[in-house]
C-alpha cells in the first residue's frame, strides 16, 4: 500500500505487514545497536546535556566503522552499526566505533556506563520532540515505568535477517522467542537504580514487563505474520498525528479505528486471524511471575481501551492510511520486533568486554539449524519465564540449565561457522565466568564508574 492509501480491512493490514515486516532472502547480515547512559565521574547524579555530546562527536568526524549516533529521550547515547556480513565483521566495526566515541567523551570528562539501568539518576527527559511528549503522556496514564524506560534504560539490540523463505522465518521467529527468557537471565545486568539495589537481576526487563503489556509482550504464534498482524491490530494507539497536531492516547486500538462509524463506535468488528497477538500466561514450570503478569495486563487493558471514543468520529478523525499503520508499528515494543528483519530487543547492555558475546550467542543459535534445535529442546521448560529471568537471573535452576545448553550449542556452531578464534575465546570466557557458575553480570554488582572498558 502507498503511504496515503486508506487501510480498508484487517486483511489489508495482514497483507501490508507480510510485505513490509517479513522480507525473505538468504540470512547473511547481522547488526547491533547499543545504548549507554553517560555521566561525569565527578558528578554522576547530574544529567549530561545531549547538545554537549552531540557537538563534540560531530566535531570529531565520522566513525571509522560506519555506525550512526543517535540519542534517546533521557540523554542515552546509541550506536547503531551498519549491517555486516557475519558477526565477526559486526564486532570489529562496532568496537572501533565504540573506541572512537569513548575517546571523544573522555575529553569531556564523561564516561559511558556499561549497565542497563541508570545506577545514579531518576528519569529526566531531555528530548522534547512531539513523539516523546506524546509517548510520555501515554505512558504516564499507566504508571511510572514509561519515564523509566524512556530516560533510564540502556539495551543491547541484535538485528538479524528474517529468513530465507517463510519456513525459515517461522523457524527463526520461534527460536528468538523461545530463548528469550534464558538469554535475559544469562545476560542480566541492571540490578541497581538511582542509588539502590532493586531486587531484580534485570531491573530494565522488569520495567518492560510492567510497562504496557499490549505493546511490550511477545507477539507469539505459529505463523509470525498472523501473530504480528493481530498484535498490531489489538494494541492501543499511542498517539494520533495530523500535521503538527499530536493527540496522545486517543483511547482505541488500531482494529477499532479501522471500523469506527460516524458516531465513534466500533461498527463492524474484525475477526482475528487465529491468534490474539498476546502470548498466553500458561501454568508452566518456571513461571511463578504469571500472576503478576496477568494482573499487569488486566490493569493496563482497562486504560484507554474503551469501545466508544468521546468526541471523535470516523469523519473528523480520518480513516487510517498505510502511513498511519507504519507509524503505529513504530510504537510497538515487543521483545522481538519484525521490521523486514528481526530486532531482538530483550538484552541488557553488557560489561564492556562482553557485549560481543551476546551478539555471537544469539546469532549462532538462530543461524545454525543444529544449534537452534538443541536450544529449543533445552529452553522448552522455561520458554515463558520472562518474569523469573528478570528477577532471578541464573539463580533460577531451570534457566541456569537452559543457559548452559544454549552456550554449548552456540560455541559448537561458532566453531562450525569458522568464527574468529578471539570471539570464540570471549564466549568461552563468559561461559566459565558466569554461565557455569550460575551467575550473570548483575551478580558482580561492581561500581558502575569502574565497570568501564
Amino acid at each position: 500500500m502507498a503511504g496515503t492509501a486508506q487501510v480498508v480491512s484487517c486483511d489489508s493490514v495482514h497483507g501490508h505487514i507480510g510485505t513490509i515486516c517479513f522480507k525473505t532472502g538468504p540470512p547473511t547480515t547481522v547488526g547491533a545497536e547499543i545504548e549507554w547512559l553517560v555521566t561525569s565521574p565527578r558528578h554522576p547524579r547530574r544529567p549530561v546535556p545531549i547538545d554537549l555530546m552531540r557537538t563534540a562527536l560531530d566535531q570529531a568526524g565520522p566513525l571509522p566503522g560506519g555506525s550512526s549516533i543517535t540519542f534517546e529521550p533521557g540523554g542515552q547515547l546509541e550506536l547503531s552499526s551498519a549491517p555486516a556480513v557475519g558477526v565477526d565483521a559486526c564486532w570489529r566495526a562496532l568496537q572501533a566505533d565504540i573506541g572512537h566515541v569513548e575517546a571523544v567523551l573522555a575529553g569531556l570528562d564523561l564516561t559511558m556506563l556499561w549497565t542497563a539501568i541508570d545506577p545514579f539518576r531518576g528519569p529526566r527527559r531531555q528530548l522534547t520532540d512531539p513523539r516523546y511528549t506524546a509517548m510520555e503522556a501515554y505512558f504516564d496514564r499507566r504508571g511510572p515505568e514509561g519515564r523509566l524506560m524512556m530516560c533510564c534504560t540502556a539495551s543491547l539490540q541484535v538485528n538479524v535477517d528474517a529468513g530465507a523463505d517463510l519456513d525459515d522465518i517461522r523457524r527463526r521467529w520461534q527460536i528468538l522467542h523461545a530463548v528469550g527468557p534464558t538469554l535475559v537471565a544469562a545476560f542480566a545486568n541492571s540490578p541497581r537504580h538511582a542509588g539502590r539495589l532493586t531486587g531484580w537481576k534485570s531491573a530494565r526487563q522488569a520495567v518492560w514487563q510492567r510497562l504496557d503489556p499490549r505493546r511490550t509482550r511477545p507477539a507469539q504464534g505459529p505463523d509470525p505474520i498472523t501473530a504480528w498482524t493481530d498484535y498490531a491490530l489489538d494494541a492501543p494507539l499511542m498517539m494520533r498525528r495530523r500535521g503538527s497536531d499530536w493527540h496522545a492516547d486517543p483511547g482505541l486500538t488500531f482494529r477499532q479505528w479501522l471500523h469506527l462509524d460516524g458516531a465513534g463506535h466500533d461498527s463492524t468488528g474484525c475477526a482475528h486471524h487465529g491468534t490474539t497477538g498476546l502470548s498466553s500466561v500458561p501454568a508452566h514450570e518456571g513461571n511463578e511471575g504469571n500472576a503478576e503478569a496477568a494482573a499487569t495486563l488486566a490493569a493496563t487493558s482497562a486504560v484507554g481501551g474503551g469501545r466508544h471514543v468521546s468526541g471523535v468520529n470516523g469523519h473528523t478523525y480520518g480513516r487510517p492510511t498505510a502511513q498511519d499503520l507504519d507509524y503505529h508499528l513504530t510504537t510497538l515494543f515487543p521483545p522481538v520486533r519484525p521490521r523486514g528483519w528481526f530486532e531482538v530487543r530483550y538484552l541488557d547492555n553488557q560489561p564492556a568486554e562482553y557485549w560481543p558475546v551476546a551478539v555471537a550467542v544469539l546469532t549462532a543459535l538462530v543461524d545454525d539449524p543444529r544449534a537452534g534445535e538443541r536450544a529449543l529442546a533445552a529452553v522448552e521448560p522455561v520458554a515463558d519465564a520472562w518474569w523469573n529471568a528478570a528477577r532471578n537471573g541464573l539463580d533460577h535452576p531451570g534457566l541456569a540449565r537452559a543457559a548452559q545448553c544454549c552456550f554449548e550449542a552456540a560455541l559448537d556452531a561458532l566453531h562450525r561457522q569458522g568464527a574468529d578464534p578471539a570471539l570464540i575465546d570471549l564466549v568461552e570466557s563468559y561461559r566459565l565466568r558466569y554461565v557455569l557458575r550460575r551467575r550473570c553480570p548483575a551478580d558482580d554488582d561492581l561500581d558502575p564508574l569502574r565497570h568501564v572498558s
